[in-house]
């Protein structure tokens, strides 16, 4: 089955329980806009890290289930990260939006709600739980769902990291204007890693977008090899998750040279 499709089905589910739950008391409008996702990632002249609060995933299975969201959030941010990106799908990735809600709390870093979004109360309560910025995944939003989504985005004052794999979704989130656009190295419909696969699309983001690459970046070399093709960013995860020293791990991603 297409990996992408199931978690989909599910996450119709989750909707309709937050629409049950949060639509008569999502207040988003009245949370304090959050430090600018877009603005940290832009100028300095190195790659920016966004670092990933990732519990489990459906292609790793249990990655660090036991790790504290909150002082896993405070390493990236005291050790050189840009940004935080924050899990708050519960069954594929052991997130939840209290984990966005209790970080915003204590960390003064741009927060990234990173989940399948397929529905306005999503980025409703991603602002209101004090998200700077959300995901929206191009292969999960077919036709106008993307453009509606993203206008939404941009509404609640957020700024949105476009995510595509394919070469025809890439070309879907430029022409959407997206200012900040991520190539995942991971095909979301089987899960299969490729690497190296963001390096060969890179010249299809405009120049004047902000270039993220996402999935599969372990290493400082790994990261220079995406500095050395044009990316502004790298998204990580799994690797800091696992990291025996954290803070470690993200100081030797963090501020590598761009060429």
């Amino acid at each position: 089955m297409n990996k992408l499709q199931e978690i989909i089905d599910a996450k119709k589910s989750e909707v309709e329980e937050l629409h049950r739950s949060y639509d008569k008391g999502i207040r988003a409008e009245s949370t304090p806009l959050r430090p600018s996702f877009r603005d940290a990632l832009t100028g300095g002249g190195f790659l920016k890290l966004i670092a990933e609060v990732k519990r489990s995933s459906p292609s790793m299975g249990n990655i660090n289930p036991a790790a504290d969201p909150v002082e896993t959030a405070r390493v990236y941010s005291e050790n050189g990260a840009s940004a935080v990106s924050v899990l708050t799908d519960r069954k594929y990735f052991g997130g939840s939006w209290e984990f966005l809600r209790n970080i915003a709390a204590v960390s003064g870093l741009p927060l990234l709600c990173k989940d399948f979004i397929i529905d306005p109360i999503q980025i409703d309560l991603a602002r209101a739980y004090g998200a700077s910025a959300v995901l929206l995944i191009t292969e999960a939003l077919p036709g106008s769902e993307l453009a509606r989504l993203y206008r939404h985005t941009e509404e609640c004052g957020l700024d949105a990291l476009v995510e595509a794999h394919l070469p025809e979704n890439i070309e879907r989130a430029a022409a959407l204007g997206a200012p900040v656009i991520g190539i995942n190295n991971r095909d979301l419909t089987t899960f299969e890693l490729d690497t190296e696969y963001a390096l060969k699309y890179a010249g299809m983001i405009p120049a004047d977008r902000i270039r993220l690459a996402l999935s599969g970046v372990e290493t400082a070399d790994d990261a220079r090899k995406f500095a050395r093709a044009g990316f502004d960013g790298i998204l990580v995860g799994t690797s800091l998750m696992r990291a025996k020293n954290p803070a470690s791990a993200v100081r030797e991603l963090s501020g590598i040279g761009r060429v």
